[in-house]
């Protein structure tokens, strides 16, 4: 059995660093980072061919994304962004497909559209939803209701709103 290496992009010690093998990216996960299901690889390892595809409902091509530690200095409140690379392996060798940086979770919205392409998902419907357009209609939307309502009922108009939106996080 060939053996293969999991890419390792950055060589700095102590640096946080994974590999995950990506099964699939799924759209209605909870969280961002944890939409990206698969299985954890050390970067540097070396592997067996045939575990990278554990079973017959992984990708036929492996996809890969590595996150490769810090992509420059950062100290105190001033974060260092992450380099996160999207890599698929054909034949021998890992090609890289996309990359992104980012102090938060920017870099799941940024992969996951390439992340799907590259694991045959490409031609499949999805919906690509921009959550700061979202957002800044529903405000609009707030501050015309607010403004239409006398001063003291806005405050049972805000609880209302706000056990609304609870209840949707956590349903």
């Amino acid at each position: 059995m060939a053996r293969v290496h999991i890419p390792r992009s950055v060589g700095r010690r102590g640096a946080l660093t994974y590999a995950k093998l990506l099964r699939r990216v799924d759209p209605g996960a909870p969280s961002g980072a944890f939409s990206y299901q698969g299985r954890f690889l050390r970067p540097g390892a070396e592997v067996e061919e045939a575990d990278l595809r554990p079973a017959a409902d992984w990708p036929a091509k492996p996809v890969l994304l590595e996150c490769a530690g810090p992509a420059g200095g950062g100290w105190g409140h001033r974060r260092a962004a992450y380099l996160y690379i999207l890599w698929v392996y054909e034949g021998a060798d890992w090609r890289e497909v996309a990359r992104a940086q980012s102090v938060g979770a920017e870099w799941t919205w940024d992969l996951a559209g390439p992340a799907r392409r590259a694991m045959g998902e490409g031609n499949k419907a999805s919906v690509v939803v921009d959550v700061k357009v979202v957002a800044r209609k529903v405000a609009a939307i707030l501050r015309a209701e607010l403004a239409a309502l006398p001063a003291e009922q806005r405050p049972v108009m805000a609880t209302l709103v706000h056990d609304e939106l609870a209840a949707r996080m956590v349903a």
